[in-house]
């Protein structure tokens, strides 16, 4: 919750009144709705925008950073037993045990701590989806950027297994993946890319084994 967040960080009263009355006026009303895909795809745009104008786009962006607790991988190992659901069926904070959302990636992915991106599954609908440890090395700045959009380019088809929805630090919607294996790339990629990919899956699943993730 933002209030929870400020009162930690600054203290009741260092809270500047002005700062109060945009929280409980424009942030706590929206807080964990689901986000129009239009503003989605605006708000997306405008920080790709800013990652390219940001040190002259050699830095990494850290916004993303605590985005909440990660969890513990499913350890998916029969993708034909997962039967598949929608966004709009997504339970809050409860990972989807034994589904699997199935579509495409819409937009270019943004490197922050993480990969950030647009997913539209079979029934049109739209979630941001910020996936973690599915970059070698954690790859940062112009040459994480590039992998990124090697490795998930725009129109990738993509299958997310157990798919943990909850509520981000900016009060939007959106879906968690820790576990490289929870995720299945469908398109067909560069060579280059699918290698990148198959080295970041079993590093990834090293990386989550060994508790060192995001």
């Amino acid at each position: 919750c933002p209030l929870v967040l400020a009162v930690r960080r600054r203290g009741l009263s260092d809270l500047k009144q002005s700062w109060m009355a945009s929280l409980i006026d424009d942030i706590l009303p929206r807080w964990g709705l689901a986000t129009p895909g239009f503003e989605m795809l605006t708000r997306h745009q405008v920080s790709l925008r800013e990652a390219a104008d940001f040190d002259g786009g050699n830095a990494i962006l850290t916004s993303l950073g605590g985005e909440g607790i990660s969890r513990e991988g499913s350890g998916v190992r029969d993708w034909a037993s997962l039967a598949t659901i929608s966004i709009a069926k997504l339970p809050l904070f409860r990972v989807a045990s034994g589904k699997v959302l199935t579509g495409k990636l819409i937009v270019e992915p943004l490197l922050m701590v993480g990969v950030s991106t647009i997913f539209e599954d079979h029934e049109g609908g739209l979630i941001k989806l910020s996936l973690y440890n599915c970059l070698p090395g954690g790859g940062t700045g112009a040459v994480g950027r590039d992998l990124a959009r090697r490795t998930f380019p725009k129109g990738t088809r993509i299958r997310v297994a157990s798919p943990y929805l909850k509520i981000m630090r900016s009060g939007e919607r959106g879906v968690r993946v820790d576990d490289p294996s929870e995720i299945q790339v469908d398109v067909d990629l560069r060579p280059d890319a699918l290698q990148d990919l198959a080295g970041t899956r079993e590093e990834g699943r090293r990386l989550f084994k060994d508790g060192l993730f995001q």
